[in-house]
C-alpha cells in the first residue's frame, strides 16, 4: 500500500495459493500447491492480471509472452489459413517438455522473455511485485531457476522497473540467497508481536474477520496464546493459525 501511494504499481503474488487449471492433455482439473519454475512464472502473471490487485496489468500485457511461451515449453507455432503467424493467443497450460532438444535453453528463455514482458507493461513506472509464502516454491526450482532466472536479473538491476519483495522465513530465505548477491537486498525482519498487546490485537482481528468474540473464544485464544507464545511475544500468523483451530461464531449479517 506504501508503494502504491507513492506512485508505483503493486502486485501481491500469494505463492501458498493452489496454481488451479484444465491439463489440455487430459482435460482433468490440475492443482498445484508446491511450485516449480513455471508454476511462479504462471502465478505471477495471473496475479498481474487479477482483478483484485489494486492496478491490475491489460489483459493484453502478456499475449506475445503466451505465443512465444506455447513454443518454448514444447508446442508448435500456431498459424493461421494463410500460413502467417496470428496475433497474442492465450497460454495453453501445456507441461515444460524437459525431453525436448535444447530445454535448459528454452526454460531460460522463458524466464527472460517473462521479464521483458514485464518491463515493457511497467511502461518507465516502477512495479512492485511481492512473492508471499516463497517456501511454496520447491527448492531445487528456487536454486536452479527461480532465483538465478527471474530473481537475481531484478536484484542486480539498479535502475529496473521491476522490483521484488520476497517474504519467508530466514530459515528457508537466508540459505537459498548467495551470500555474494546480499549487496543489493535490503533485509527487513517482522519479529513476534509483543504479549502486552493479545488482548488488543484479538479484539481487532476478530473485529476485521467477522468473528464473534465471547468468553469461550477467548478462552481458547489465551490457550492457544500460552502454547505458542515464544521469548514472551506471539508469533506473526498467530491469529491466522488460531481462527483454524477453534469453534468461531460468524456474526450476524457478516459474509
Amino acid at each position: 500500500m506504501t508503494h502504491f501511494l507513492r506512485g508505483c504499481r503493486v502486485t501481491y503474488v500469494n505463492l501458498a495459493d493452489p496454481l488451479r487449471y484444465t491439463d489440455p492433455d487430459t482435460s482433468q482439473q490440475r492443482q498445484v500447491k508446491t511450485k516449480d519454475w513455471l508454476d511462479v512464472v504462471r502465478v505471477v502473471r495471473e496475479a498481474c492480471l487479477s482483478g483484485e490487485q489494486l492496478e491490475p496489468l491489460p489483459a493484453e500485457a502478456f499475449g506475445e509472452f503466451n505465443s512465444s511461451l506455447n513454443v518454448l515449453v514444447g508446442g508448435e507455432a500456431k498459424t493461421d489459413r494463410a500460413g502467417s503467424k496470428p496475433g497474442p493467443v492465450s497460454d495453453d497450460w501445456r507441461s515444460f517438455n524437459n525431453d525436448r532438444r535444447h530445454a535448459l535453453e528454452r526454460a531460460q528463455r522463458v524466464c527472460s522473455e517473462f521479464l521483458a514482458a514485464l518491463r515493457a507493461a511497467a511502461d518507465g513506472r516502477p512495479h512492485v511485485i511481492a512473492l508471499d509464502n516463497v517456501d511454496r516454491i520447491l527448492p531445487e526450482a528456487f536454486d536452479m531457476s527461480v532465483y538465478p532466472w527471474l530473481i537475481r536479473p531484478v536484484a542486480e538491476d539498479p535502475r529496473s522497473m521491476i522490483r521484488l519483495v520476497l517474504v519467508g522465513s530466514d530459515e528457508w530465505l537466508e540459505p537459498r540467497l548467495p551470500a555474494a548477491d546480499r549487496g543489493p537486498w535490503t533485509w527487513l525482519h517482522l519479529e513476534g508481536f509483543e504479549s502486552s498487546q493479545f488482548m488488543r490485537l484479538t479484539w481487532d482481528y476478530c473485529q476485521r474477520q467477522g468473528l464473534e468474540l465471547d468468553g469461550n473464544i477467548l478462552q481458547y485464544f489465551e490457550a492457544l496464546a500460552n502454547l505458542y507464545m515464544t521469548s514472551a511475544a506471539l508469533p506473526v500468523k498467530f491469529f491466522d493459525k488460531a481462527a483454524g483451530l477453534i469453534p468461531v461464531r460468524q456474526q450476524a449479517g457478516q459474509p
